[in-house]
């Protein structure tokens, strides 16, 4: 048994048609594990509060945080993402261990918004040639002349203004493998191998108790959504 709890970083493969990083009809997602869905009506979504990676099947679906942007707007929203059972292959827990800079220390303070600590979910938004992009991934540290451990967006810092490289490590569909998701650490920024601009990170929310929120299908990635109350059950 191998169990990851709500509010993990994770990276689902899953099977579908077409998306963003898709291959052969398998395609990968990266997020923030809300829950396995174990009931569902009209108008309600009953969610664990943790999943069972060796049982998938026994789950309606799987609901999973997501962060995406306008490409021409740039506008940032925070999806629900639901993956049916007869699609989901893999769920992994987003590593920080091994990736992350040994003198930072995981924190989670999903609840202060403009201040980035390592190990959270996060979305990173930047500016690539014309368009805007957005990466979800777990984040790590970010790099001006030296190694920092918390990003800071408030107004008043100068974090960005040095900012060179943000890293973070998420899951990509195996190169030799679509079958199969790898682990890997990335990074944006103006000193990145992508050279990108405008760089500013967002933290991926999971709904409280309770809470309606809008629910998409993860596929097609033209899916409609529709408002669900999220009700926990352990």
């Amino acid at each position: 048994m191998a169990i990851i709890n709500r509010g993990s970083c994770v990276g689902v493969l899953y099977r579908a048609s077409s998306g963003a990083s898709c291959r052969n009809g398998y395609c990968v997602h990266n997020g923030r594990l809300v829950g396995g869905v174990i009931n569902a009506t009209s108008n309600t979504l009953n969610v664990t509060t943790s999943i069972d990676t060796t049982n998938l099947q026994s789950y309606y679906g799987i609901l999973l945080s997501h962060l995406a942007v306008d490409s021409s707007t740039g506008q940032v929203t925070q999806q629900y993402l639901y993956f049916r059972r007869n699609q989901i292959q893999m769920v992994r827990v987003t590593p920080y261990t091994g990736y992350n800079d040994p003198n930072c220390q995981r924190a989670n303070h999903y609840n202060i918004p403009n201040i980035i600590y390592p190990g959270e979910c996060v979305g990173i938004r930047y500016r690539s040639g014309n368009e805007w992009r957005i990466s979800n991934g777990r984040y790590l540290y970010w790099t001006g002349q030296i190694n920092h451990c918390i990003f800071d967006e408030r107004p008043q810092s100068t974090n960005r203004q040095f900012l060179r490289q943000l890293w973070y490590s998420h899951w990509i569909l195996d190169p030799n493998n679509e079958r199969n998701i790898v682990p890997r650490k990335a990074s944006r920024g103006r000193g990145a191998p992508g050279g990108e601009t405008r760089v500013y990170v967002f933290k991926n929310m999971i709904p409280s108790n309770g809470q309606t929120v809008l629910v998409k299908a993860a596929s097609p990635v033209n899916s409609p959504s529709r408002p669900y109350r999220i009700v926990y059950q352990s």
